[in-house]
């Protein structure tokens, strides 16, 4: 059964931490079968059926103390050492811990949070609980950045838009729960997303937003609107999409066509798109199977992460201000373009040398097909 705490314990905890955990959880219960973490920050019993409805879908329970990194990476290299033979995808916490979403964005496990069924047979109604529930996919869309380039639509569009990275946090969470409500950004994890953003210096990953804004009525400063934004997270030189919204019908594609150029241009090499759809297909994701992401995250996923940022660490920019940066940097230097070109003009002048010679072989008539 687990045990209660001080409520000196658990305010030095929380203290430590500089973050709530406001997962709601029945209460009334104790924990038997499995012992549950939430309790023993809450100070309240938590029902055994909550692990049991997990466990009972096969979901592999990653449980470690709260507060303790090397405790959560020992979890998420166990979890991961029993996933990579199995098809099941998620795990499970009843504990929202910065430390275990961060273990696991570092090995390439992507954080979610999971709420059980209403009214399935055999377990009682759970009531408004989430747990965490990281993912690993079975297969997921990879782009590499070498072979990024913008669709010429969404360059055209951007005009009239600015641009800003690792700003308003809050207002791209709340856009994206009000568009897809909080299915799985649940309000624990928003906490620990806002309490790693607030201290980078603390943890490996970094979760960064990436927005789109549109000027508004006299398009004096602050006089604007949030049309398209991201969260993300950049582990390494890898940059995972994680979720965003889009008010208004084009600015998607110029957000993500932005994203793309300035992740190229900050040095990032590898773009997650998570689980394959056909708009990440044509942006250029490539289907990857689970052993081959994690071979990918083994190779650019390594510390030190990169910072997202606009060129010259600039706190916003103009979206064709972006794409022409984007175009500069990819165009070749002078010198290299005047020696493609000189050798080109040489290669075409062998060509048509070599030609001519066939003809004259065979009398002026067309040499035979090879």
């Amino acid at each position: 059964m687990a045990g209660r705490t001080s409520k000196r314990k658990r305010a030095s905890q929380q203290e430590a931490l500089n973050f709530t955990v406001p997962a709601p959880c029945p209460a009334g219960l104790p924990s038997t079968r499995i012992q549950l973490n939430l309790a023993q920050v809450r100070g309240c019993p938590i029902r055994a059926d909550i692990g049991e409805y997990f466990m009972s879908d096969g979901m592999r329970c990653l449980d470690c103390p709260l507060g303790n990194p090397a405790a959560a990476d020992r979890a998420v290299e166990e979890f991961l050492r029993r996933m990579k033979h199995e098809d099941k995808e998620f795990g499970f916490s009843p504990v929202f811990d910065p430390y275990l979403v961060d273990a696991c964005c570092v090995r390439g496990v992507f954080p979610m949070s999971m709420a059980p069924l209403p009214d399935v047979e055999g377990f009682p109604s759970l009531g408004d609980f989430r747990c965490f529930a990281p993912k690993l996919h079975v297969s997921r869309s990879i782009l590499d950045l070498a072979e990024f380039k913008p669709q010429k639509s969404a360059v055209k569009k951007a005009s009239g838009y600015t641009v800003t990275v690792q700003t308003h946090l809050d207002d791209v969470m709340k856009a994206v729960v009000r568009h897809h409500s909080d299915n799985w950004l649940c309000k624990p994890l928003q906490a620990v997303f806002r309490h790693i953003h607030a201290h980078p210096d603390h943890f490996r990953a970094r979760f960064v937003t990436l927005c789109i804004w549109k000027p508004v009525g006299s398009g004096a400063p602050g006089e604007r609107e949030l049309v398209a934004s991201e969260i993300g997270c950049c582990t390494g030189r890898i940059y995972t999409s994680m979720t965003g919204t889009c008010e208004e019908s084009g600015a998607g594609s110029v957000q993500l066509a932005v994203l793309g150029a300035v992740l190229k241009l900050a040095g990032f090499t590898c773009w997650d798109f998570g689980m394959p759809m056909r708009y990440k297909q044509d942006l250029g994701g490539k289907l990857r199977g689970r052993r081959e992401w994690l071979d990918l995250v083994a190779e650019h996923g390594a510390p030190p992460t990169l910072p997202l940022r606009l060129p010259d660490g600039a706190a916003e920019m103009g979206g064709r201000d972006v794409f022409a940066r984007f175009s500069a940097a990819a165009a070749p230097p002078a010198d290299v373009d005047a020696a493609a070109r000189k050798a080109l003009k040489l290669k075409k002048k062998e060509e048509k040398r070599q030609k001519g010679a066939a003809w004259r072989e065979h009398g002026g008539d067309p040499p035979p097909a090879s």
